[in-house]
């Protein structure tokens, strides 16, 4: 990783400078970027003293330093901060010029310049990362994060020194927590969910992780989903105070941490508990990108959740991230067997393809949410592997019918067909 700085000339003429000093960065954020090619222009007015026969003048001159790059790589722009009130920079790339220029520009406190120039000698302007990954790594840096205890619950809660969330699409938040002594995925959204809503989030190996929402959400006033931390010198971060926002916690699973950290991400759908409403479906692919500023979606999804791991294995040890199946030790040749089944809500004609080790009990649990639940058909195979071998082939070949999850909409023929398929 090379770093780049104001250079030593300009600083040494920050004392001389009667006008804000302004950068014109000439490269996008994130952008490959090689050796020597110009990364910015220093812009700068000083004044100096010129000495007469009769009388001194005071003399303007512009000045303009030309920054290159230290080397090869991918920049991330960190800006500066204004000493008025310690906003974030806001950059916003120009087409026509093909610049970003900062809204706000520095400017010395002249009461204060010695203080101002140590802080720009030692700020750094941009890093060069050689791999995406490695810039997302270093973004998320966590390991001056912190292991708390709680009187009160007796539990234990992490303290995390960055910033806890990352942006997948416009209005959508995710968020990796530790507390009361739970790994927990957390979801966020300027859309107002409420309990019985469901999230789906499909990965492009077709396996998708669902959360039925349980509890009624939490709502923040000063939503943070306004602000994109990654992407904090293309969109201003501040927090929109006009727009609410509703949070949702759930169980990190150990299979789900296994696709949030090696498989793409690549549709949410938010399913809603009033029949009358459609589904909310976002398409991942595109959105991420122009929201986040770059293309580099998963390297910043798979390093935010490593990141988040690891801070978790090395602060809690012995933490066991739960399974969602939990399946018993058998001896050789004794196979427990397992059912693909298929059920139809008759309130909504929509039908689920599952799969259980026992379907009597997995339809007695989905009847006490909602009674209109029955079991249409259901086949035992020898093992668990070749259920969801036959489930996985259903779900694929009526993955145009898909609603949400393992629920479809399917005609007579579809389901004729897939009963005659478990007799």
């Amino acid at each position: 990783m090379d770093n780049v700085f104001l250079p030593n000339d300009v600083l040494s003429e920050l004392h001389k400078c009667e006008s804000p000093l302004k950068i014109r960065w000439r490269v996008k954020n994130y952008s490959r970027v090689k050796k020597g090619d110009v990364l910015c222009e220093i812009i700068y007015t000083i004044q100096e003293i010129k000495e007469g026969l009769f009388s001194n003048r005071k003399v303007s001159t512009n000045k303009k330093r030309q920054i290159f790059s230290p080397g090869n790589g991918y920049i991330y722009i960190t800006g500066l901060y204004s000493f008025i009130d310690f906003k974030w920079y806001k950059f916003i790339w120009d087409d026509d010029t093909s610049t970003y220029d900062e809204d706000l520009k520095y400017n010395v406190d002249k009461e204060d310049e010695d203080n101002d120039i140590d802080f720009l000698k030692d700020h750094i302007l941009a890093s060069i990362f050689d791999s995406p990954k490695e810039l997302f790594t270093s973004y998320y840096n966590l390991s001056d994060s912190e292991l708390e205890n709680d009187p009160y619950t007796k539990t234990k809660r992490i303290e995390w020194c960055n910033q806890k969330w990352i942006n997948i699409s416009y209005g959508v938040i995710v968020s990796i927590d530790f507390k009361e002594d739970k790994a927990l995925f957390c979801f966020e959204t300027k859309d107002k969910v409420q309990k019985g809503d469901c999230l789906s989030f499909l990965f492009d190996n077709g396996k998708t992780i669902d959360y039925l929402i349980t509890t009624n959400p939490i709502k923040n006033e000063m939503w943070a989903g306004e602000c994109d931390p990654i992407s904090s010198a293309d969109f201003n971060p501040e927090p929109s105070l006009d727009i609410p926002g509703y949070k949702v916690s759930f169980i990190l699973y150990q299979e789900d941490a296994d696709l949030l950290l090696n498989s793409k991400l690549i549709s949410l759908r938010i399913s809603y508990n009033n029949v009358r409403k459609h589904p909310d479906t976002y398409d991942l692919n595109g959105i991420i990108e122009c929201w986040m500023g770059h293309p580099y979606t998963n390297e910043a999804i798979h390093s935010y959740v490593e990141c988040h791991l690891d801070a978790i294995k090395k602060l809690v040890p012995n933490y066991q991230f739960p399974r969602r199946f939990v399946e018993k030790t058998k001896t050789e040749y004794d196979f427990p067997g397992c059912y693909v089944y298929l059920m139809k809500d008759i309130s909504n004609g929509y039908h689920k393809i599952g799969i259980s080790n026992t379907p009597e009990y997995r339809e007695r649990t989905l009847q006490s949410e909602k009674p209109t639940i029955e079991m249409l058909a259901c086949k035992k195979f020898p093992t668990r592997k070749i259920a969801e071998a036959i489930e996985s082939a259903l779900h694929t070949a009526y993955s145009q019918q898909r609603l949400r999850g393992e629920w479809f909409n399917l005609n007579d023929a579809d389901v004729a067909a897939i009963i005659e398929t478990l007799k």
